[in-house]
C-alpha cells in the first residue's frame, strides 16, 4: 500500500514540474491564413505562422523558420495569391521570403512581422483569419494588425486587435503587394477594425472573444489547485495504514 501511494506521488509532481513551465516560459505561435475566392468558388489560401521561442533569434533559424517557395509569374498560368514574409537576414544564401517567422523574446521593444500579399486581381476580397488563444500574451502586452494603406475614421491608419478580433477582410485595389504588419507590443494602445462593407479603403472584423484560453495555462492551474487536496489524501491514506 505504502508504495503505491508514494509511486502516484512521484507521478502527480514529475507531471507538474513537466507542465508548469509552459505558463512560465514565454513562447507561442499563431496560425494566420490569406485567403480568396477563386474561379468555380473555390477557395485559394496561403498559411502563415508566426510566434515567439525564447531560443530563437531575428535572423533565420532553421529549427523555427520556414523559408517561402515564390513561384514565378506565368502569363499562362497566373498566381492569383501569394502571401510571405520579408525574410530580416541579408547576405548570399539568406532566406529573402518566409511562411513561417518565429522571432526571440526580447526584454523590451517592439516585434513586427511584415506581411506580404501580391498577386491578387483588383476588386477582390481578401480574408486575413488568425487564432489568438487568451493567455498567450504576458500582461500589458497587445499583438496589433496594421493596415498602412486603408484609413479608418479620422484618417488614421487601420488598426486590429488581433486577440479581440479573429480575421480582418479588405477589397485588393491591384495586383501590386500589400503590407499587413503584425506588431507585438508592450504598450497599451486602443486599437479597433475600422470601416465596414469591403469597399475601397475599408475594412472587416469579426470578434474572437470567447475563444478557449490556452491549453498549457489551464492544465497547470487545475493541477495547481487540485494537488494540495491529492497530497492531502494521499497522506491520511498513508497515516491510516500505519496505525
Amino acid at each position: 500500500m505504502n508504495r503505491v501511494i508514494w509511486k502516484c506521488t512521484i507521478c502527480i509532481f514529475v507531471l507538474a514540474l513537466q507542465l508548469i513551465p509552459l505558463s512560465s516560459v514565454w513562447a507561442w505561435k499563431v496560425p494566420i491564413e490569406i485567403a480568396i475566392t477563386g474561379d468555380n468558388n473555390a477557395k485559394l489560401y496561403s498559411k502563415l505562422i508566426v510566434g515567439i521561442e525564447p531560443d530563437a533569434t531575428d535572423d533565420f533559424d532553421n529549427l523555427w523558420d520556414t523559408q517561402a517557395l515564390i513561384s514565378q509569374s506565368d502569363p499562362e498560368n497566373p498566381v492569383l495569391l501569394r502571401a510571405y514574409m520579408q525574410g530580416r537576414a541579408a547576405g548570399e544564401g539568406a532566406a529573402k521570403y518566409l511562411w513561417k517567422d518565429i522571432r526571440g523574446a526580447k526584454a523590451a521593444g517592439d516585434t513586427t512581422w511584415e506581411i506580404t500579399v501580391d498577386s491578387v486581381p483588383a476588386g477582390q476580397r481578401v480574408e486575413v483569419n488568425w487564432n489568438v488563444r487568451r493567455g498567450v500574451l504576458k500582461p500589458g502586452e497587445t499583438l496589433v494588425m496594421k493596415d498602412g494603406e486603408n484609413a479608418g475614421a479620422g484618417n488614421e491608419v487601420v488598426q486590429v486587435d488581433m486577440t479581440r478580433e479573429s480575421s480582418y477582410a479588405y477589397v485588393s485595389g491591384g495586383e501590386e503587394p500589400k503590407v499587413l504588419s503584425l506588431v507585438l507590443s508592450k504598450e497599451s494602445s486602443n486599437t479597433a477594425g475600422s470601416g465596414s462593407g469591403s469597399g475601397f479603403g475599408c475594412g472587416t472584423t469579426k470578434s474572437q472573444i470567447g475563444s478557449p484560453p490556452a491549453y498549457g495555462t489551464v492544465v497547470t492551474g487545475m493541477i495547481m489547485l487540485f494537488s494540495p487536496l491529492v497530497l492531502l489524501r494521499l497522506f491520511r491514506l498513508k497515516r491510516s495504514a500505519l496505525l
